[in-house]
């Protein structure tokens, strides 16, 4: 395609005036040369007829000695402006008559012109009546002549300079025709471009200039546009891709339930996750580039780990290291996990919340534990039981061989030469008889004690069957009555209890001993609770109902202790919160009573109160079928 193109009329008509230039130069210096010669020869004429035309006259003065005739004959050359001086002298070398111009000025050499060979003086024979008499010697004024000729070099090199001149403004009319308009219209073309564009307007080149080398820049600049535009559109794609993936690296990373901080290996922190602002309330943009303890004083004892794991290239687990939030005790697992690719020193930290697992694990260990005694209790309800169960059978032998209609007793009276009658009406006055109904009262109340404690501390094998409500709310008050911890810090005898039943209440499908539990647990922490409030004019007292609303059966027991606030109401069933004091709870009776009713049973929980008055805690059950 190039082949077809024309060259520009720019180059031609450089060569041309460049030519120009040196013809003009060369023949200007011809013409200066030529003039000069010319000038020379008319001016060395000229003073060789005045000199010609004085010869004879002088000649003829000489030879009188006659100096007014020499003066008369000289007087043409003196006044020659190319004459300085005239002097007449004889053969014998001596001056007879010298004229000279008055004003006669001081040869001034230093105007002579280079390469102009000249001669100052010319010197003519004087020819007498047929014989030499002498010579006649013309001093030239060379200034004249220079002078001349310097006119004759200017008025020529003033001729070329026009010339040149005019070569150099036809020179820059073609050099702005045919370059730098075009030029510049292509130059405002370019400057149209926006580089950080991913499409380029191609370049147009002027009109008329299409097939010349302005049209070649153009082509070529297209081209060059195409394959920047391929290498940008390259690396737009690469850069998406890139954001792409950092994205969603970064979406994995924010996503995670850990909380991830990467250090170089001087821990200064170099990512933060959205987790690690979540937990530790930390933007990014302020915890990037600062050291890992300034940011988080309590990882100081991080810092010498994160040291160690990239030394070692070895990963290192912190478990269990405590804090304390809003006064409450949380526990975090910290894995060093070092980064191992060349050239990369530092380290990710994770850090996970492990508060639930770990109050998950003492909860299991205070399980195993009530478990234990839970078997113990069993154990000692076992043998208990047995010498109850005897202490009950003597009693009640006994009220049958004194006080029964049995022949046996009679006959045995007699034997031992006693009066049965008198017997009994002794005893009755002694009291006997109300003795014996009292140890058997307080032995039976004991059984059913017992009886309680094996049902409440048996194995459950979380098999669901229909249960009464109102007797297993009646059979865990009176198991709370007999508490060793509530009868040691309060005496729950004292406690009113109001029944509020529904007399239409069905049974229900639910697991016995775990609903017995949570009474239990509502109860104890009720009881609890009035301990620590002064009664004026009123008793400590529970309201204990039972209504149905369907689909649901509502148990209610209502306390008129000193009640709670919003917040801890709030927080009141999260495991291992409470409100009492350092190892009286452990803050999860009412975290697994609420798991019992919401997870074993597909029931609710609820807890109301009023601040200072009373608190009330309503279970519902479901009447479905679990």
């Amino acid at each position: 395609m190039l082949a077809n193109r024309r060259s520009l009329n720019f180059a031609l008509t450089l060569n041309l005036v460049l030519v120009a230039f040196a013809v003009c130069i060369i023949v200007g210096g011809m013409r200066i040369k030529m003039f000069i010669d010319w000038r020379i020869g008319e001016i060395n004429s000229t003073i060789s007829a005045l000199v010609n035309a004085v010869a004879g006259t002088a000649g003829e003065a000489a030879f009188r000695i006659d100096p007014i005739l020499a003066e008369r004959s000289v007087q043409g050359l003196i006044d020659s402006r190319y004459v300085r001086s005239v002097s007449v002298v004889d053969d014998f070398g001596t001056v007879l008559f010298t004229f000279a111009k008055p004003d006669e000025k001081k040869d001034n050499s230093d105007l002579a012109i280079p390469g102009i060979k000249w001669n100052n003086v010319r010197s003519v024979s004087l020819i007498a009546y047929g014989s030499s008499v002498g010579r006649l010697v013309v001093d030239i004024d060379d200034r004249e002549v220079n002078d001349e000729l310097h006119s004759v070099i200017n008025a020529e090199v003033a001729n070329i300079l026009v010339i040149l001149v005019a070569l150099a403004i036809s020179f820059a009319l073609v050099f702005y025709l045919t370059l730098t308009r075009p030029l510049s219209r292509l130059a405002r073309t370019l400057s149209e471009f926006e580089l950080e564009s991913r499409y380029f307007k191609r370049v147009v080149p002027p009109k008329g200039h299409e097939l010349d080398e302005i049209g070649s820049v153009a082509e070529n600049f297209n081209t060059l546009l195409s394959k920047i535009e391929k290498e940008i559109h390259q690396l737009h794609r690469t850069k998406d891709e890139l954001g792409q993936l950092r994205l969603y690296l970064s979406s994995i990373i924010n996503s995670m339930p850990s909380a991830l901080v990467s250090v170089d290996n001087e821990c200064i922190i170099t990512h933060w996750n959205k987790q690690a602002e979540k937990n530790i309330g930390i933007l990014a943009s302020e915890a990037v580039g600062r050291h890992l303890e300034s940011v988080v004083p309590r990882m100081a004892t991080v810092v010498d780990l994160v040291r160690k794991a990239v030394d070692e290239r070895k990963v290192y687990l912190d478990s269990h290291q405590h804090r304390r939030e809003d006064g409450e005790l949380l526990y975090d697992e910290i894995t060093i996990y070092p980064l191992t690719a060349d050239g990369v020193d530092g380290a990710v930290i994770r850090v996970d919340d492990v508060t639930d697992r770990t109050r998950l694990e003492m909860m299991m260990v205070q399980s195993e534990k009530m478990m234990s005694v839970g078997g113990l209790a069993a154990g000692m309800a076992h043998e208990i039981n047995n010498p109850l169960a005897g202490v009950l059978g003597h009693v009640h032998n006994m009220r049958k061989r004194i006080f029964g209609d049995l022949k046996q007793n009679e006959v045995v009276a007699e034997e031992c030469g006693l009066d049965l009658e008198s017997m009994r009406c002794y005893m009755e006055r002694r009291d006997i008889l109300r003795m014996l109904d009292g140890i058997f009262d307080s032995g039976n109340r004991a059984a059913a004690i017992v009886a309680n404690m094996l049902t409440f501390s048996r194995k459950s094998e979380k098999r669901h069957d229909k249960y009464d409500l109102a007797k297993l709310l009646d059979s865990t008050i009176e198991l709370a009555a007999n508490d060793y911890d509530l009868k040691k810090h309060y005496d729950f005898r004292k406690i009113e209890i109001n029944r509020e039943y529904d007399s239409d209440i069905p049974n229900v499908v639910c697991e016995g001993t775990e609903l017995q539990q949570v009474f239990f647990n509502l109860l104890k922490n009720g009881a609890e609770a009035m301990m620590e409030k002064d009664f004026i004019n009123e008793n400590p007292r529970f309201i204990c109902r039972i209504k149905k609303e369907f689909p649901m059966v509502l148990v209610e027991i209502e306390d008129n202790g000193p009640g709670m606030d919003m917040a801890i109401r709030k927080r009141i069933f999260e495991p291992f919160y409470t409100t009492k004091e350092v190892g009286k709870g452990t803050g999860l009776g009412l975290s697994v009573s609420y798991f019992i009713i919401k997870n074993q049973h597909g029931g609710e929980l609820e807890v109301d109160s009023s601040f200072g008055n009373w608190t009330k805690f309503t279970v519902k059950l479901p009447l479905k079928n679990l």
